[in-house]
């Protein structure tokens, strides 16, 4: 997007500075390692959530390709 975006994330604001190197020490955690994990973590829970959601659990599974003649 070609500015500075900010995110909120397990109540930090992240500050993506435009054409700046990503410190994740600065936002308080100690390293890439741990923020990834952080991340990580929220995603699955997302999916969970979603796949879970009784909307989704009704649409009808889509034939797989390999299972076509």
């Amino acid at each position: 997007l070609r500015q500075n975006l900010k995110i909120r994330f397990q109540l930090r604001n992240l500050i993506f500075e435009n054409n700046q190197e990503i410190d994740i020490s600065k936002f308080g955690y100690l390293d890439d390692w741990e923020f990834l994990y952080e991340l990580l973590k929220e995603i699955n829970d997302l999916f969970k959530h979603l796949f879970d959601h009784p909307e989704v659990m009704t649409v009808h599974r889509m034939p797989s390709r390999t299972n076509e003649k």
